[in-house]
């Protein structure tokens, strides 16, 4: 086969690599070369099926070969362009088979990054994770979100719960900011809205009605909302309330509203 015909299966081991949930992350995050030889081996692998697809017709290949060269006069265009079908559609029934949050976290894992590994676990788990920034500002809250694991981890989401600084003297926290009592306000506003918004149409559950009003607070408190980039991040870790109040100082807020948040 004429070294310019595969660029076609190339170009479909590219699209596949960059599409099926099991290499895409891997693909995007890797260097140029090394996505190269994924998609290489991909199109590879699609030249090969598309081979054997031509050998096991028989003489209906020869058929579907005459008419295709009638139209591309090239030699081998036809086993070039299958090859290239076949990877650049592959991905699409492959993909009913895999999760999207699995395989980013199997990335996360193979990584072995300890501040991914540590923001995916405090989502996954729902747990406070406290920030201490380099310009000594301290947040506690929720990771919501995090950088995508087809890329370098540059930036976090957080909905802070309670936040402040360390003092100069001698790096001990001081919460200066409770967020608390602005959500447990919204919620308390957003309760009394919905339910009588609700009032109005009688066919609402009270199941319906406590989801709408979670809904509803989830999307204001939303506004509270900190980017970080990592860069400003000089240490990280799982805050437990209990350990702070046992061994650091007082009960700082009771962080009720939001606890559990995945």
């Amino acid at each position: 086969m004429p070294f310019n015909l595969l660029f076609l299966p190339l170009l479909g081991g590219f699209i596949f690599v960059r599409h099926w949930k099991r290499s895409r992350y891997h693909a995007l995050r890797s260097d140029g070369h090394v996505l190269l030889f994924y998609s290489a081996t991909a199109g590879a692998l699609a030249l090969l099926g598309a081979s054997l697809i031509v050998y096991w017709m028989g003489p209906q290949a020869r058929c579907i070969d005459d008419f295709w060269h009638r139209i591309i006069p090239f030699e081998h265009s036809g086993k070039a362009a299958l090859a290239f079908v076949i990877a650049a559609a592959l991905w699409i029934p492959l993909n009913w088979f895999f999760d999207d949050g699995d395989e980013s976290g199997k990335v996360i894992n193979y990584r072995r990054n300890p501040l991914e590994i540590l923001f995916r676990t405090a989502m996954d788990n729902g747990q406070l994770i406290a920030l201490s920034l380099k310009n000594r500002k301290v947040y506690v809250g929720y990771i919501i979100s995090s950088s995508n694991p087809a890329f370098p981890l540059d930036s976090v989401a957080i909905i802070p719960m309670m936040s402040g600084y360390r003092r100069s003297e001698d790096h001990t926290v001081e919460f200066t900011t409770k967020y608390i009592d602005a959500y447990d306000k919204m919620q308390a506003t957003i309760t009394e809205r919905v339910r009588k918004e609700a009032s109005v149409d009688s066919t609402l559950s009270e199941e319906a009605i406590k989801e709408w009003i979670q809904e509803e607070a989830d999307k204001e408190i939303n506004i509270f909302r900190h980017i970080i980039m990592v860069r400003e991040i000089d240490t990280a870790f799982v805050f437990r309330l209990d350990i702070y109040e046992k061994y650091f100082g007082p009960k700082p807020a009771p962080l009720r509203l939001l606890e559990g948040r995945s």
